[in-house]
């Protein structure tokens, strides 16, 4: 009895996390107004695109490659050098993407959620 639970709390986990990586993840996070001076875009292929021009004298823009860690949880790869936002978490329903870099925390709302009402 105790293995058919073990076995089926580990598919349903497998279902909700696979489920959610694919649907919730991929998209365009930044700030609802016009000026954006920090955008994260999230494609369906793995890549992804970072500005961030809140700091005009050390302006980033850059493209690589994102992993889903653990469920809910992004990772930018690659640009081991420069110091930036490398972990973000999406938040339920994929309404906002956060991340903390030192004392730094970003709060950046999905692009489709800016003119919805909730």
């Amino acid at each position: 009895m105790k293995i058919f639970r073990t076995i089926l709390v580990l598919a349903l986990l497998g279902l909700s996390t696979s489920s959610f990586s694919q649907t919730l993840l991929p998209g365009t996070y930044g700030s609802c107004l016009e000026s954006n001076t920090i955008k994260l875009v999230l494609n369906d292929d793995g890549t992804f695109t970072y500005q961030d021009y809140s700091n005009p004298k050390n302006q980033i823009d850059i493209t690589g490659k994102w992993e889903n860690s653990r469920g809910r949880r992004v990772v930018l790869l690659g640009h081991d050098g420069l110091k930036f936002h490398k972990n973000w978490k999406i938040e339920k329903d994929g309404i906002a993407a956060k991340s903390r870099h030192g004392l730094t925390f970003y709060r950046l709302i999905n692009g489709e959620k800016c003119n919805k009402k909730e």
